[in-house]
């Protein structure tokens, strides 16, 4: 697998997202605070869950390898544990292992482009941004906090250990030309263009992911009042990363 172009952008004074890259697997992880206020406690998870993930995709499958990482680091850890969105592409033998937990996205191109993400999640928050947006009478801010107190973060998200909720998928390798794995910041950049699948991820893989990020991170500047890309926060941290396979 050949790197094209990774983006790890913080929005705010920390950093809850990671990245790691290997010619044989990609990763992101993003972490959340809905479930744990402690920002010192989610950079503490995310960058052990990391380094474990990093040390067990060495030698495990990618089920395997998620299942001890998460096991070792929910061990180790004292406190609630944050929810966590992470998507990973692994090549083993003759196949491309894809597996996404909460709202990571993986973008992925064979005969056409696909979007594999969990359904649910997305489709959830997208209604419930257009059901605020008709009633916000251009005043989106207002009901930003809304919006948040609104999300049934326990029932719609799931704990990294919980196997039931992988988003797990399967490919031959040589079927698969490129990919591309993100978060819902990156991915915000898709809804203010308003792109189908197939666009975005040409644009992406055409201009690079930190083009992407740069020109999003123009527009929030300019839609302070979240107006024209209603969202659930001013600023998001931005984590992707694009790759050619063949």
């Amino acid at each position: 697998m050949r790197t094209m172009e990774k983006v790890n952008k913080k929005a705010g004074n920390y950093r809850l997202t990671a990245i790691a890259n290997t010619k044989n697997y990609a990763l992101i992880i993003d972490g959340s605070l809905e479930a744990n206020k402690d920002t010192t406690q989610v950079k503490w998870y995310v960058s052990n869950l990391k380094m474990a993930l990093k040390k067990y995709l060495l030698t495990e499958d990618l089920v395997a390898a998620l299942i001890k990482a998460s096991e070792y680091v929910n061990k180790n850890f004292h406190g609630n544990v944050p929810y966590i969105s992470l998507g990973v592409c692994k090549k083993n033998k003759d196949k491309l292992e894809i597996l996404l937990v909460n709202s990571a996205k993986c973008y992925l191109k064979t005969d056409d482009v696909h979007l594999l993400e969990h359904k649910n999640i997305s489709d959830y928050k997208n209604n419930l941004l257009k059901q605020l947006k008709a009633k916000s009478q251009n005043n989106f801010l207002k009901l930003k906090n809304k919006a948040l107190m609104q999300i049934k973060f326990q029932k719609l998200y799931s704990n990294i250990d919980d196997q039931t909720k992988y988003l797990y998928s399967e490919l031959d390798y040589d079927n698969v030309h490129s990919i591309l794995l993100c978060n819902e910041g990156f991915q915000n950049y898709q809804k203010y263009l308003e792109l189908k699948d197939k666009d975005f991820f040409t644009l992406a893989g055409e201009q690079g992911v930190k083009y992407c990020y740069n020109h999003l991170k123009r527009i929030e500047e300019k839609d302070q009042t979240l107006e024209k890309l209603p969202r659930f926060k001013e600023n998001d941290d931005v984590v992707a990363i694009y790759k050619i396979l063949i």
